[in-house]
């Protein structure tokens, strides 16, 4: 299974300014919609803190009601093999910053895509934190106007 990690990040390394900082707010519209692309046919992972975005969540895949939602406390790596039990060829690892240190730490992404935005919040949520050293190579770099770019990156083969 590919599992991935899409992410909205600041040219400081921060994904909100404080927990409740959405980043539908802040993010560009080209943004939103790679996002809703790319997350459409995968299995989703949010982590706690994100339970009370859901049904927004939900409706931008575009399913029909927050029951397609489940809420789980599985280890990462279980998480990922009841996935793909289910069907699932990829799974998109969605947010927040305690999910995202989490499957990194315990190496089970094998590729990052992260829309930067040129902004600078000087003080927030780290995208990750705690993980140690690790070591991607750069896939591709694609620019969405002036207001963001998207970084592709993924572990070396």
């Amino acid at each position: 299974m590919n599992t991935f990690i899409i992410a909205a990040i600041t040219l400081d390394g921060k994904i909100a300014k404080y927990t409740e900082h959405n980043s539908y707010s802040w993010t560009c519209a080209k943004d939103k919609k790679f996002f809703v692309k790319k997350t459409k046919e995968a299995g989703v992972v949010i982590g706690k803190e994100q339970k009370k975005y859901a049904k927004e969540f939900v409706r931008s895949l575009g399913a029909k009601q927050a029951g397609e939602v489940e809420f789980t406390s599985l280890p990462p790596k279980q998480i990922l093999q009841d996935l793909e039990a289910r069907g699932y060829q990829s799974a998109a690892v969605a947010g927040g910053a305690e999910i995202y240190s989490l499957f990194l730490r315990e190496k089970l992404i094998d590729e990052l895509y992260l829309t930067v935005h040129p902004l600078i919040f000087g003080q927030g949520i780290d995208f990750v934190s705690d993980i140690g050293v690790q070591d991607f190579e750069i896939s591709s770099v694609k620019k969405f106007g002036s207001k963001c770019c998207l970084l592709h990156v993924r572990y070396p083969v």
